[in-house]
């Protein structure tokens, strides 16, 4: 059997990769420029390499259909948002092969912030109240309070702005309908990952992000269980008779009550936590629910000594730190993988560069998808 993993430089692709790899599976992976961290030779994956999906959609199907062909690919597994570009165009890739991917339109109304936030008050999960800006007297909207301000369509935290009670929306921010403003949330950030297929969950886990870079992109994965996480979950993969990889940011209170911020139709950390006993592909095979295992924290080594190691000494937290490295396992797991991610970072920091964008941003800007 062989699988098609995209986007070879998320981490989570390497974790896809390592579940298949094994059951015996043949794995491909394929990425535009990037993708190093997955490619390495410690595992006897395929590099596909492929045109960019956001820049030139039509030459990356095409160049996905081809090597599904080719190569006889059972399973196509997205992990990023070129998931968006793989709905909008599924009639274009050979029906041989099966897609872990919901409709486009689904896939739509989960990733626009604003049209989730009315979906999860439709279905009766605890959001925020929002608003979008279309308009001047939005910009008065619950002024006495703590509000975010963000775009409809972002990633990583990037351009998210919090405001104090009075404190005006920024001028900058356009009136036509692409930002929201919503009630703050006082509380710990929580993330969810899960697993469906038609409407079952088969697969789920929280998790909190302890250590971030510059407030977005977690990279230390503390597992926790969460009911009214799970329970909210399972409410939307049912409404929706969802199918594929579904994750959420949540907010909670100090009642211990789950606010659901932002939902992510893709992959993200969770998976990281997830056994390695063959259950996940059971799960996604057979249809057969993941339960009783125990998880442990996992954690991005690089950016733990690059980046929160710093950090710390800087504030003081060292022993901290140590202790939570101590307790974790790197999701990279080998040198190369590190050497890997490495000439990555490289890559995108050209193209922060070259484009004069924000690093985090340079890293998927080869695939986001902002609504088109």
């Amino acid at each position: 059997m062989n699988v098609l993993i995209l986007s070879a430089r998320a981490p989570v692709a390497l974790e896809w990769a390592r579940h298949f790899q094994g059951a015996s599976w043949r794995v491909f992976l394929a990425d535009h420029q990037a993708g190093r961290l997955s490619c390495q030779n410690v595992l006897p994956h395929t590099f596909i390499p492929t045109p960019a999906a956001a820049q030139n959609p039509q030459a990356y199907i095409h160049t996905l259909a081809q090597a599904i062909r080719t190569h006889k690919i059972d399973w196509l597994i997205p992990t990023c948002e070129e998931i968006f570009y793989l709905a909008k165009f599924q009639d274009s890739l050979p029906q041989s092969c099966r897609i872990l991917c919901a409709d486009f339109e689904t896939l739509q109304t989960l990733h626009n912030k604003y049209a989730f936030n009315q979906l999860a008050q439709n279905l009766g999960l605890y959001a925020p109240a929002s608003v979008r800006l279309q308009n001047s007297h939005d910009l008065s909207w619950e002024i006495d309070t703590a509000r975010i301000v963000k775009p409809l369509f972002s990633r990583f935290g990037h351009q998210v702005l919090a405001l104090a009670a009075q404190q005006p929306i920024p001028a900058h921010i356009p009136l036509d309908g692409s930002w929201l403003v919503q009630e703050c949330v006082q509380g710990q950030e929580y993330c969810s990952y899960s697993l469906a297929l038609s409407g079952r969950l088969l697969a789920h886990q929280s998790y909190q992000g302890l250590y971030r870079y510059k407030k977005g992109a977690s990279f230390y994965f503390d597992p926790v269980a969460h009911d009214g996480i799970k329970k909210q979950v399972k409410r939307v993969v049912e409404a929706l008779n969802f199918s594929g990889q579904i994750s959420f940011d949540w907010m909670v209170n100090e009642d211990n009550q789950a606010f659901v911020l932002e939902c992510n139709p893709r992959a993200t950390s969770g998976l990281h936590l997830l056994p390695h006993n063959g259950s996940l592909l059971n799960a996604l095979l057979n249809e057969t629910p993941i339960a009783n295992y125990q998880p442990k924290a996992k954690m991005l080594l690089p950016m733990m000594y690059l980046h929160a190691l710093p950090q710390a000494a800087a504030q003081g937290t060292l022993k901290k730190w140590y202790q939570d490295y101590q307790r974790a396992d790197d999701v990279l797991q080998h040198w190369s993988h590190h050497v890997g991610s490495l000439q990555d970072a490289y890559y995108f920091y050209r193209v922060c560069r070259q484009q004069n964008i924000p690093l985090e941003a340079a890293t998927a800007v080869d695939f986001a998808w902002n609504g088109d």
